[in-house]
């Protein structure tokens, strides 16, 4: 009895780690395919229709924002983006006008309608440090949101990455392998000059 206690023992064992290695490889095939992809392998239409690839921003630190304009937190989240261009003159400002889901749309309609908005915001849009792209719903599982969503190592609201609401601030650093994540109820503009300046210092 003892003896098949031991041999079920052991073969437990033997499962127990083979499962804990069959989890290390499956964390590196994510973090390798995440690395794989990288920030500056992406493009992406421009609410004007052109492509914009992102290999023009490498050395850069870039501000990515999903904004919508009908939104609560429009005001305060613009103003924020608007003291970021004032204050860092290269500071690539990218911004996603989106319906955070099918079911949830708080942006404008038209392209027209959304740049029109923006720049009432205060928002230099004729700056060539600024791109806005085209109106889409966001998508945490693939594209850019899923990259940005995946890289920051740590989790947003209630311990999930995917993006929850508007005007969630991600920057990246200037080799387009570090973010940092602020999400709407941190957005502040102290908190996310932190970490632009925390970038910017970086060699």
């Amino acid at each position: 009895m003892e003896k098949k206690i031991l041999i079920s023992f052991q073969i437990m064992s033997i499962l127990v780690v083979f499962f804990c290695l069959y989890l290390l490889s499956m964390s590196s095939q994510t973090k390798s395919s995440t690395e794989e992809v990288g920030f500056y392998n992406f493009k992406e239409k421009a609410i004007d229709g052109s492509e914009v690839d992102f290999s023009r921003y490498k050395g850069k630190v870039c501000l990515v924002v999903n904004t919508a304009c009908k939104c609560g937190l429009a005001k305060n989240g613009f103003a924020t983006i608007k003291k970021l261009q004032e204050n860092f003159k290269d500071l690539q400002i990218l911004l996603f006008p989106s319906a955070i889901s099918t079911f949830i749309d708080q942006e404008k309609d038209s392209s027209e309608e959304i740049i029109e908005e923006i720049a009432k915001s205060g928002i230099v849009l004729k700056d060539e440090n600024i791109v806005v792209f085209k109106k889409s719903v966001i998508n945490s599982s693939v594209g850019i949101f899923n990259w940005l969503t995946s890289t920051y190592e740590k989790s947003g609201w209630f311990n999930i990455k995917s993006i929850k609401w508007n005007f969630t601030m991600f920057v990246v650093d200037k080799t387009g392998r570090r973010v940092d994540r602020h999400d709407p109820t941190c957005a502040t503009y102290p908190n996310v000059e932190k970490s632009v300046n925390k970038f910017y210092s970086e060699l």
